[in-house]
């Protein structure tokens, strides 16, 4: 495995008292993920392959939004707090990290078509001169402190 990259299992914030059937590929999976001293994962997580650059979009956005990452990953319906920041995290994914959409998807557990959506959504909200202005801290965060009128 790669060095610059890892693999985890997101739990959700309640464990339940019941784990997952798993098939017998996925039951190596898990078995594999034990060995390594991962997480195993439960229903409703995300199972990502994540990079460095890719966990850094995850906990900014988690930082300014004030969610869990935890809940930016988890694959089941969210309120329109939770949604609006995994979609705007989806968005930085996409364009800053230059991620396909499919990559994207990946990446949150989601189909590209919804990550093509989430990105729309974003373009969209851009409009509002507020927004567009919290979505351009996000991005020098991200990118090092470089604005995009940096030469």
């Amino acid at each position: 495995m790669d060095a610059s990259r890892f693999e985890f299992a997101v739990q959700p914030p309640q464990q339940p008292s019941h784990r997952v059937s798993y098939t017998e590929k996925s039951a190596q999976r898990a078995q594999n993920d034990r060995a390594r001293g991962l997480a195993i994962p439960f229903a409703g997580t995300a199972r990502i392959a994540c990079d460095a650059a890719a966990w850094q979009v995850l906990k900014t956005v988690s930082d300014s939004e004030d969610i869990p990452i935890v809940l930016l990953m988890d694959t089941g319906r969210r309120k329109a707090p939770i949604a609006h920041a995994r979609q705007l995290a989806m968005y930085l994914a996409h364009i800053l990290l230059g991620r396909t959409l499919t990559e994207v998807g990946q990446l949150f557990g989601r189909d590209r078509t919804t990550v093509a959506y989430a990105c729309a959504r974003i373009e969209d909200k851009r409009d509002e001169p507020e927004f567009d202005e919290y979505v351009i801290g996000l991005e020098c965060l991200l990118n090092g402190g470089a604005g995009e009128n940096a030469e």
